[in-house]
């Protein structure tokens, strides 16, 4: 896995903590940023280094909702409109 990835992941699996442990904030880096939540949905986020790092909306038609339905946590990592994971 090249730098960058593992840089990656290591932000992600700290956002997915935050996100699905009710914080309102993640510490990368010593730095604090805190959780948002989209202005439509309300579903809550967190972006950095241009990456966004977002919970499933569940009320979506596909497979993926209906897994957060049923319960799973599901976290999309996206930049520039696109879904990197």
């Amino acid at each position: 896995m090249d730098l960058i990835m593992e840089d990656l992941r290591g932000k992600a699996l700290k956002a997915y903590e935050a996100l699905f442990s009710g914080r309102e904030a993640v510490e990368i880096e010593g730095k604090v940023y805190r959780l948002k939540h989209t202005s439509i949905q309300g579903l809550r986020r967190f972006s950095i280094e241009g990456y966004s790092f977002i919970e499933q909306n569940p009320d979506k038609g596909n497979g993926w909702a209906e897994m957060a339905r049923e319960g799973h946590r599901i976290l999309w990592v996206m930049k520039g409109g696109s879904y990197l994971a």
